[in-house]
């Protein structure tokens, strides 16, 4: 047979070389190694899909005006008093407006956009903080099962089951985070999973237990001293923890593991847990609506009117100031929107899939 060291570096494939580093984590629409040009005029991962209609319906608007003002009169037909108030009817004499309202607008609707921008900001890079927590926690927790516990008739199916929990809690709380329900859309937990554990993950219901002195962990029975309740459990991440609570006790139990390293176990199980929360948190909590739709409403009634005040300066070339802001705002409005869930499937979403790989990679079940 294989000693014990063999066993458990060959068998559970985890930190087997030190001297191997992880693969580097890039963003889905890293860029860093472009130019500036290529940077400017790439398309894939821009604002530029998503707000093109925008900025060309803002263009054509302002053609539309240039039309309005020339067929407009912009002056008295006459010097009578009637044909002058008639005039001021249609505000100085014509469409034109004051670029002043437009300056403390643009000057308030700024504002918000960039308050916007740092709120949807500070949720992606919370987003990467917890998903980092996560890993590394998952690092952590594997590492100290390998290394830490104690060679026993057993030792190697629980350091397989833990580090194979390990995989599965990040998979779920991938699904989690994305609002998917059905597992197979992480393909690496269908051959993770045991069938007694998918039965329990697919269903809404969970069996809770407390202080058993015996606890088999295959069919999540206990006996002596310990009851079983069915209650909704939503948060399959949440399961998966206990499960994984549940092997480190069994190895408490069976001498396998230290009092003190139990509680160290269970200190890296807290640390799972409060990524988790993080992360749910955020998979949670939506930009206030009201917030959201006043930006918009501003942004959508300044720029299909500052057409009206930049008139009076660029005439028939007032298209090209129009599309400028109207891309300008709009583009600063779509990027909020995007980072604002990190955890989707656009292109400058967080490579969730990478992070997974990763602790695969490291724990040998890649």
């Amino acid at each position: 047979g294989l000693s014990p060291e063999v066993e458990r570096n060959s068998s559970m494939g985890v930190f087997k070389d030190e001297q191997e580093e992880s693969p580097t984590l890039l963003p889905y629409g890293d860029y860093r190694d472009e130019s500036f040009f290529s940077t400017l005029f790439t398309w894939r991962g821009s604002v530029w899909p998503e707000i093109w209609k925008l900025v060309l319906a803002a263009v054509l608007f302002s053609v539309f005006v240039c039309f309005l003002d020339a067929v407009i009169p912009t002056n008295p037909v006459s010097n009578s008093q009637a044909d002058i108030d008639a005039a001021k009817l249609i505000v100085n004499g014509g469409i034109r407006t004051s670029l002043a309202f437009y300056s403390l607008l643009g000057l308030a609707l700024g504002f918000l956009l960039v308050f916007r921008s740092n709120l949807s900001y500070g949720r992606y890079w919370d987003g990467r903080g917890f998903v980092g927590s996560l890993v590394k926690a998952a690092r952590n927790f594997g590492r100290q099962v390998i290394y830490d516990i104690e060679d026993g008739p057993e030792s190697g199916r629980l350091r397989h089951d833990v580090i194979r929990l390990v995989n599965v809690m990040f998979g779920i709380t991938m699904l989690h985070v994305r609002r998917e329900t059905d597992l197979s859309r992480c393909p690496r937990l269908q051959f993770l999973l045991k069938p007694e554990e998918k039965a329990l993950l697919t269903s809404k219901v969970y069996c809770a237990r407390t202080a058993p002195d015996t606890y088999d962990y295959n069919t999540l029975t206990s006996t002596a001293g310990s009851f079983h309740k069915t209650v909704p459990f939503p948060r399959r991440p949440l399961m998966v923890v206990s499960m994984m609570n549940a092997l480190v006790r069994e190895a408490y139990d069976k001498k396998l593991v230290s009092e003190t390293l139990r509680k160290r176990l269970e200190r890296t199980l807290s640390d799972f847990v409060e990524a988790f929360n993080g992360l749910d948190k955020i998979r949670g909590t939506a930009v206030p609506l009201p917030y959201v739709q006043l930006v918009n409403l501003l942004l959508f009634i300044y720029v299909f009117t500052v057409p009206f005040s930049l008139i009076k300066h660029f005439a028939w070339f007032t298209p090209i100031p129009s599309g400028i802001i109207a891309a300008a705002f709009f583009g600063i409005n779509a990027v909020s929107e995007e980072i604002q869930d990190p955890f989707g499937f656009d292109v400058n979403d967080l490579p969730l899939e990478k992070f997974e790989d990763s602790i695969a990679q490291d724990s040998g079940m890649s």
